[in-house]
């Protein structure tokens, strides 16, 4: 053995593994077409990224659906379809359940889903 203070890691991981055994390809199968899409699928659009503030206890709420599986994880989603729902109301609409929500102390969703449930039959 050499008499220096360094340790040759080459032959020691060659003695621990086996002679040869470093210098094989590791072989990989081949991926299928499931197991290759991982991940979202790529969006098309060019998106405009925001900032959104929540109230903890909206945060709090959405985290507890989540986990429940009764609303999507992925904060951007339900944030696109609340824009959706406010951008299809006209303007008179919109400003009146606002002000409608104020007065009675409730929020625009809660009047929402009230108006939904009385009209379909939804609960």
């Amino acid at each position: 053995m050499k008499n220096n203070s360094r340790i040759d890691t080459d032959a020691l991981l060659a003695g621990m593994i086996g002679k040869g055994k470093m210098d094989e390809p590791k072989m990989q199968p081949e991926a299928s077409a499931e197991t290759r899409r991982i991940g979202r699928t790529p969006n098309t659009e060019k998106n405009d990224q925001v900032s959104i503030y929540m109230t903890e206890d909206l945060a709090r709420e959405l985290r507890m659906q989540s986990a429940e599986k009764i609303k999507e994880k992925d904060r951007s989603a339900i944030a696109r379809t609340g824009i959706e729902i406010a951008l299809a109301l006209s303007n008179e609409v919109y400003l009146s359940l606002k002000k409608k929500a104020d007065q009675s102390e409730t929020t625009p969703g809660q009047i929402i889903q009230s108006i939904l449930s009385d009209h379909f039959s939804l609960k």
